[in-house]
């Protein structure tokens, strides 16, 4: 029988070998391409195309299904490796994914790579870095794009999406904003005086996760959402205004829900044009829904706590720990746990 056991390798330093690359934010200039030529719109495949997306599958699980992902070694070939099947599994069993933005970089570069043609899709750290920091550099851009649509009162189809998806996620009530329906007061007071917070924030990027590859165990994206936002905490928010009665003015709670949302989804958009990140919101709102049912229902318990536990280890939720047997008496490095002697 052949237990199965990862651990995290640091690197000189002490640096950790799975945090995300330093960009500094630049605003949007005439150099950048509003519609890069070879735009491939693989979330667009994956999300909405079920054929493709088996096919897209098939060719991934070929290509890894003796290889793994070793950090700060690159892709290499090894034997007797554990059963591949699902997009899921390569995340979790090859690629052994510690962090957000490895499962959406790695999950889009090999989708680009198969849209063109390519049936070998596994890739270098090189690749993978030059891929991260593009798509992370325009990530940075359609944010800031968000934020300056919701602090205009114009009428615009992204403040439209983002104001939608967030009463769902305040209220529940999906409620088109360009419809002639009205929310009451109450509903609308409720939504003002609604606050986000971190535990909020690791439950939507989970829930973004998940919709995004629903393979993935539930427990292991918000296992890796937690682990991003106990690298990298939420900003404070902002002092909010007065309630006058209406949802039009955006308030701080609401820009924070789109710095969230767009953390997510804007490293999976190919254009800095408004028409693709009002379609990536439209596309995702089932993620929106699905995170406000978890937290009805207390899915926050205990995160609050774990968050707080600085320096401590990864959750076992991270480490794949094999398909035979496991011994409960190891930990997931294989050592053996202590125990009291007397009870």
């Amino acid at each position: 029988m052949k237990i199965h056991f990862t651990k995290t390798k640091v690197t000189a330093g002490g640096q950790d070998p799975h945090a995300d690359l330093l960009i500094e934010p630049t605003p949007l200039k005439g150099s950048h391409q509003l519609v890069p030529t070879d735009s491939q719109y693989a979330w667009l495949r994956i999300v909405g195309d079920k054929r493709w997306c088996e096919s897209f599958r098939y060719a991934l699980v070929s290509s890894w299904k003796s290889r793994v992902l070793s950090v700060g070694e690159g892709e290499k070939k090894e034997k007797n490796l554990p059963e591949i099947n699902s997009i899921g599994d390569v995340i979790y069993k090859r690629w052994n994914c510690r962090r957000g933005h490895q499962i959406l970089t790695r999950t889009r570069l090999t989708a680009e790579k198969f849209c063109k043609g390519e049936s070998n899709l596994t890739f270098t750290a090189d690749d993978e870095r030059n891929f991260r920091s593009e798509a992370k550099s325009r990530s940075l851009i359609l944010s800031d794009m968000c934020q300056t649509c919701l602090k205009n009162t114009d009428t615009s189809k992204i403040r439209e999406w983002i104001t939608r998806l967030w009463v769902i996620f305040a209220v529940g009530i999906d409620n088109d904003p360009t419809g002639t329906k009205v929310l009451s007061y109450d509903v609308r007071k409720k939504v003002h005086d609604t606050v986000i917070d971190q535990e909020d924030a690791v439950v939507i990027r989970a829930a973004l996760f998940y919709f995004f590859v629903p393979t993935l165990p539930f427990e292991y994206c918000q296992k890796i959402a937690e682990e991003d936002y106990r690298k990298e905490p939420l900003p404070p928010l902002e002092k909010d205004s007065n309630f006058d009665g209406s949802i039009t003015k955006a308030t701080p709670s609401q820009k924070m829900f789109a710095l969230i949302v767009m953390d997510v989804l804007g490293s999976l958009l190919d254009t800095l044009t408004e028409i693709e990140v009002a379609k990536v919101l439209k596309a995702f709102k089932p993620a929106i829904v699905d995170a406000h049912d978890r937290i009805s229902k207390g899915v926050k318990g205990g995160i609050k706590e774990r968050l707080a536990g600085e320096g401590q280890e990864s959750s076992d939720a991270l480490f794949y720990k094999g398909d035979g047997i496991h011994i409960n008496h190891l930990d997931k490095y294989g050592n053996r746990k202590k125990q009291n002697k007397f009870v």
